[in-house]
């Protein structure tokens, strides 16, 4: 049981950062235009983010 718990909070984790990545790529295009470096470098900041965040539940959990 606390498997599939486990499987079931990292997909909501994991849909909800493909939305928010997905927005937050739109909104850069949008904004910076042709320049996707510093687009690629938040991307992977906010991954690292998520990461920390979700070791921590894990922790907690």
């Amino acid at each position: 049981m606390k498997v599939i718990a486990r499987i079931w909070n990292f997909f909501i984790l994991f849909v909800i950062c493909v939305f928010y990545v997905a927005k937050y790529i739109v909104f850069s295009i949008y904004w910076v235009g042709a320049n996707f470096f510093p687009i690629i470098f938040k991307i992977l900041v906010f991954l690292f983010g998520l990461f920390i965040i979700f070791l921590i539940i894990e922790n907690l959990i």
